[in-house]
């Protein structure tokens, strides 16, 4: 029912506009209160979508909202092209804080030098609520490229990870270079360490820092071993020290542990870390090798508070340019031929015994293992059988009977008859996931099951799911 006043307040403006009878109701009904409600839910809207647009954003979007502040591309740089980004020598902070507030992840896609005032007393940008720092950096680069990190640290921070472009964090966590020097790094972890109490997650790629002498490290690795809160560490350096490996086992809440060694052999292998209590590592589920030497890998296996826990295990060693000391066989064992002993409740397992060439071996001692672990998750790229077999087809069969649970096999450098796909198919019940690299025809003894090699992928690196009727 409309209301006499506003049917009072409107009738001459709209006799003389002439105005639509829908647009009269639409002005009578924001003539009462309604357009004061309008705009508190406009406003309202506007600042729920501010935290959500603004909780994950570039460094450069963020540094843009501060009037003043300008970006030049430096493309002829010996680093290729980066962004030089300069700040007003007195910024004025009020816009780049109202967004500041909700900023929870800052991502950085580039190489950028940022230069900050140089008046001590100049106001500089802080992020209050800044959880996550995440930098995807190309190489080369030089120190100034990662210094304006140290701007951010304060003690909310509970990551800090450096990737490679490119890189994809949750599958190649390790596939960065190394991307800065060892001054910097030494600073940066000492910073993170006194700021960053509450870190949980610190993935970072030191370059050199085997080299480094002894004294120099210990004080780094102490650092970290103050980092009380930290989950994933993921580090890498000439060799795994073992002062460091005694520093993480302290850690009650490290889940997750990663290293990257450099491929040179002619570093000296770092030695036994010796004996650790029986509560090293109480937490650590998932253990990730990328490009590790044999010793190191020999070494790490001696040590079963590190292994007993796990989950999950990746192992990648080093595709050297020279000969390794081991053969591809001798590197596999080391992981497969006491799988059950180390880690008996193991699942998702991943061994490349020379980067992404080779072959493992899958011996009578890996089939016994894998019979007594819960394997879901099988990747060993190409693999062959040393097993005592009457026949070429029990080695298959044995291998599947010891892996029942298998939800997914990779062995995406390994070329399969028809017929094994088939035994695959109906000895893995469970299996959702089969990535090969092609199939041969074959004939199938069971004539109630046909199988076709046109049902599956030929391509190259072809995955697939199996569909079982």
């Amino acid at each position: 029912m409309e209301h006499p006043a506003d049917k009072k307040q409107l009738d001459a403006p709209s006799r003389t506009l002439q105005i639509p009878g829908i647009l009269f109701t639409i002005c009578a009904f924001l003539g009462r209160r309604h357009c004061v409600n309008l705009l508190y839910v406009s406003r309202h809207t506007y600042a729920m979508a501010t935290i959500v647009v603004w909780a994950d954003v570039d460094i450069k979007s963020v540094l843009l909202t501060i009037p003043g502040a300008t970006v030049v591309n430096k493309a002829d740089s010996e680093f290729g092209s980066e962004q030089i980004l300069t700040l007003p020598p007195v910024p004025n902070l009020d816009r780049f804080n109202y967004y500041a507030s909700n900023v929870k992840t800052l991502r950085s896609a580039g190489l950028y030098v940022i230069q900050f005032p140089s008046d001590p007393n100049a106001p500089l940008p802080r992020l209050p609520q800044l959880q996550r720092i995440m930098i995807s950096i190309v190489f080369p680069n030089s120190p100034q490229h990662i210094s304006w990190i140290s701007q951010f640290l304060h003690p909310g921070l509970l990551a800090l990870e450096i990737y490679s472009v490119g890189a994809n964090p949750s599958q190649a966590k390790l596939a960065s270079t190394p991307w800065t020097d060892q001054a910097t790094t030494f600073q940066l972890i000492g910073e993170i360490a006194e700021k960053c109490t509450k870190l949980e997650s610190l993935h970072i790629y030191p370059s050199g820092l085997g080299q480094s002498s002894t004294e120099t490290s210990s004080e780094i690795y102490e650092k970290i071993g103050t980092l009380a809160r930290l989950r994933s560490f993921s580090f890498s350096g000439s060799i795994i020290h073992p002062q460091l490996i005694q520093t993480l086992s302290k850690l009650p809440s490290l889940e997750t542990l990663a290293f990257r060694t450099d491929q040179q052999e002619h570093w000296a292998p770092a030695g036994a870390v010796g004996v650790l209590p029986d509560d090293a590592f109480p937490s650590l589920r998932h253990l990730t090798l990328y490009r590790v030497g044999e010793s190191d890998v020999s070494h790490l296996w001696q040590i079963p508070q590190l292994l007993r826990q796990l989950d999950t295990t990746e192992v990648v060693f080093g595709d050297h340019q020279e000969g390794p000391l081991m053969d591809d066989t001798q590197r596999s064992d080391i992981v497969l031929r006491s799988l059950a002993d180390h880690s008996p409740h193991i699942q998702r397992l991943t061994v490349l015994p020379r980067g992404y060439r080779g072959q493992c071996s899958i011996s009578d001692l890996a089939i016994q293992s894998f019979e007594r672990t819960p394997l879901k998750y099988l990747r060993l790229g190409s693999f062959e059988f040393d097993l005592a077999a009457d026949s070429a087809d029990e080695p298959w069969l044995k291998f599947l009977s010891a892996v029942p649970h298998l939800e997914e096999l990779h062995i995406e450098r390994e070329s399969l008859l028809a017929q094994t796909v088939f035994w695959i198919a109906s000895m893995l019940p469970k299996l959702r996931l089969l990535t090969f690299k092609s199939i041969f025809e074959s004939a199938i003894p069971n004539q109630d099951h046909p199988l076709e090699s046109a049902d599956f992928a030929h391509d190259q690196e072809a995955g697939f799911p199996l569909l079982k009727q």
